[in-house]
């Protein structure tokens, strides 16, 4: 007997829905607006959440392979050499003199 009121709930709830009236023309754009609202914002959602964690973990990444920021000597002392050659006399006359050719490079 059970199986018989389970067989006719389907069939009955169909019925039932064949007696609603049908949705007026004008609300379509307005239902479906809000589904791809929603849709739209989900999407969003995940955007930015997705974009986060992979702004956050390429931050970890390059913050844990970085070195250390302090340099052996040899390397300190090869610095501090090639910042006292471009800020010397030397290095200003010889880039002044390529300064020529740039401007009849860039010449309009």
């Amino acid at each position: 007997m059970e199986q018989l009121q389970e067989n006719q709930l389907p069939r009955h709830a169909f019925e039932q829905l064949a007696h609603i009236p049908p949705l007026p023309s004008h609300l379509y754009g307005t239902i479906i607006g809000k589904i791809n609202r929603r849709r739209i914002m989900g999407r969003a959602v995940f955007g930015i959440a997705a974009s986060i964690l992979v702004a956050v973990s390429a931050f970890t990444v390059t913050r844990l392979a970085s070195p250390g920021a302090s340099y052996s000597a040899e390397v300190a002392e090869e610095l501090s050499g090639v910042n006292s050659y471009i800020n010397s006399d030397v290095y200003q006359a010889n880039s002044s003199s390529y300064g020529y050719y740039d401007e009849v490079l860039y010449q309009e």
